[in-house]
């Protein structure tokens, strides 16, 4: 495991009862029945799966014009979104499966079909960004590097005037820099940011094994099929796609007016589960759609609560967890819908992005 060595841990108030209340209620509501994944989560894992390899195996084994060809690359960016924010993301917090061996397999569908490392992943996404969000220098998932401005004490350069446009190019381009470079910096340095990852053996092989079949089956074997420069645009559209659609429905939760981005030094004057409150925000709870297809994304709040449940329960959950939170002078901030969320996400870059 990750072990934190450049920076001192994140000093959280002593915890109340507010919690381990919460706790209670939550598994009064699952007595008698698994808070892990069902048969609807098996169905969807399904409905996922198939939409990826059929997406796959008609661009690359069905002759197409050249503009059916790009909606193709379109649709399979998206069904990896789809894919990467329900089956992987529950597995790596052990929310798909009662049994350790289902999570580790259905995390395995992040490394072979769309390239991410689980085990960086996990340490990114798990302990990184889950025990510290939106805590500069802890949470890697809002380490912008200068890029873009998230809060009033960081620097103002010109360029930011105009980051609530081109963020969104910036998150098409995440995932590609992840994949590509990022897990490799990591691997060969043994470092992410502030942590040592103390990576075995075993997990140093199934990084470079899986890269090889991910890029082995996305590149080398549509290569056999059709000319090389054609494959790797429609590599890179798919995945342009692909991280538009991941990255943009994440930061939605984190990066807007209504949350706070809290320093770590000298230590957080609020207890863990109130400044999960504070820097977090649901958003869309009435979109079917994007309840089936963001994987819980847009029930944040009750993802960073209980973790380890399957995101499927989110929508049963959310108002049990919304009451009790609120009956304790609490807030649980929600937008009440996409769109707002967008625009909550882009007024608060363009307000950060504004000349002091």
């Amino acid at each position: 495991m990750p072990r934190l060595v450049r920076a001192e841990p994140v000093r959280f108030a002593p915890s109340s009862t507010i919690y381990p209340e919460l706790r209670r209620r939550i598994a009064e509501q699952f007595r008698g029945r698994s808070p892990r994944g069902n048969a609807a989560m098996v169905m969807k894992s399904a409905i996922l799966l198939v939409w990826v390899g059929a997406g796959w195996a008609t661009l690359v084994f069905v002759p197409l014009p050249g503009w059916l060809a790009l909606l193709g690359c379109v649709g399979l960016g998206v069904a990896c979104g789809g894919l990467g924010l329900n089956i992987p993301h529950d597995a790596n917090h052990a929310a798909y499966g009662r049994r350790p061996w289902v999570n580790a397999v259905m995390a395995r569908v992040a490394d072979v079909l769309l390239g991410a490392s689980s085990y960086m992943w996990r340490v990114r996404h798990n302990v990184m960004h889950h025990h510290t969000p939106n805590i500069e220098g802890h949470d890697e998932t809002i380490s912008y590097r200068g890029v873009i401005r998230i809060k009033p004490a960081q620097p103002w350069r010109p360029k930011h005037r105009y980051q609530a446009i081109y963020v969104w190019p910036l998150y098409s381009i995440v995932l590609l820099k992840w994949f590509l470079w990022d897990d490799f910096k990591w691997f060969a340095s043994g470092r992410m940011d502030s942590y040592d990852l103390e990576m075995g053996r075993r997990a140093k092989v199934e990084l470079v094994a899986y890269k090889a079949i991910w890029l082995g089956y996305m590149v080398v074997l549509p290569a056999f099929f059709h000319p090389l420069g054609q494959v790797l645009l429609a590599f890179t559209l798919t995945y342009l796609v692909f991280s538009l659609t991941l990255v943009g429905i994440t930061q939605l939760a984190h990066v807007n007016g209504l949350v706070s981005f809290p320093e770590a030094d000298p230590g957080i004057g609020d207890e863990w589960i109130v400044h999960q409150l504070a820097t977090t925000v649901d958003f869309g709870h009435s979109n079917r759609l994007l309840n089936w297809y963001a994987g819980g994304l847009n029930f944040q709040i009750v993802h960073h609560l209980f973790p380890a449940m399957c995101h499927v329960h989110y929508p049963e959950l959310a108002p049990i967890v919304r009451r009790e939170l609120e009956a304790r002078g609490l807030r649980y901030l929600y937008f009440p819908t996409l769109r707002a969320a967008v625009r909550g996400h882009c007024e608060f870059l363009a307000r950060l992005g504004s000349a002091p």
